[in-house]
């Protein structure tokens, strides 16, 4: 299943965990025959220390060198602490608001000066004992905010829907898109399989006309656990064709983390792309 190519394939630095170096990343990525890649701003590939490293400009040179077409995720478990996506936007501490909300700006200033034009992120969770209300609220204030930055620097900001978010659902990604002007749709094809009813091509077919970006995973079953290629359910081939009737000519990006999983990065990078094309 030769993939159409008004779309491209992409890599997620998340498949190479385990090798720091976001230079020596990057051409293993190309190397592997895709076209474009998703930097997620955090460890391991860019270090938040003051000053961030590498910087928005130094990540140019090396997507100019390697000639891959990017988009940043700034969405990353571990990017504010230990608490796996905390601080939230949600939060009703001020202070833990204000911290997200500059990680998202400062993301959004990295991603410019890299010459990226897609930032992508999730809403976090509501965090235990918020109000949901008050949540919302929240949250909503803190994506107008980052909305108009990326506007001020010439982005497309996408939110993905994630389950067990406060954003949870295409439904709440639709109230989310209502309420925040300029919000564009980041599609999980993994997370519309994990919340949405019906055939998952079909719903793709729906939701791509507004999506700024996609990733995939594979899953099983509806269980959210983001597998690699070829060990879920995922119905690629039909999820491709979705994709090609409903005109999408964005990225397309294999999205899993390496971490735990024991086969050697490279050869996983390689594999995934193979199976995508197979």
């Amino acid at each position: 299943m030769t993939p159409p190519r008004a779309w491209r394939l992409g890599y997620a630095t998340a498949g190479f965990a385990r090798t720091p170096d976001l230079a020596s990343v990057l051409p293993r990525i190309r190397d592997a025959g895709f076209a474009g890649v998703e930097i997620a701003i955090g460890p391991p590939h860019v270090r938040l220390r003051e000053p961030w490293t590498p910087s928005g400009k130094e990540a140019r040179a090396m997507l100019d060198r390697t000639g891959l077409e990017a988009v940043v995720g700034a969405g990353a478990r571990h990017a504010l602490g230990p608490v796996p996506h905390e601080p939230a936007l949600a939060s009703a501490d001020a202070a833990e608001r204000a911290a997200r909300l500059a990680f998202l700006e400062r993301c959004l200033d990295w991603a410019a000066d890299a010459g990226v034009s897609v930032v992508t992120a999730h809403s976090g969770p509501l965090p235990e004992g918020q109000d949901p209300r008050e949540g919302w609220k929240h949250f909503r204030e803190g994506m107008e905010r980052a909305a108009s930055r990326a506007r001020e620097r010439g982005l497309v900001f996408a939110l993905e829907w994630h389950p067990a978010m406060l954003v949870g659902s295409f439904a709440d990604w639709q109230r989310a898109a209502h309420e925040v002007p300029g919000l564009a749709l980041a599609l999980d094809v993994g997370h519309a399989q994990c919340t949405e009813e019906g055939p998952l091509p079909a719903f793709v077919a729906s939701v791509a006309p507004l999506a700024a970006y996609i990733q995939l995973e594979d899953i099983r079953g509806r269980r959210h656990v983001h597998l690699p290629i070829g060990e879920g359910e995922i119905p690629f081939g039909a999820v491709f064709a979705a994709l090609d009737r409903a005109g999408y000519a964005g990225l397309v990006t294999a999205e899993f983390h390496s971490g735990a999983i024991e086969r050697d990065e490279g050869e996983l990078c390689k594999e995934t792309k193979r199976k995508l094309e197979s």
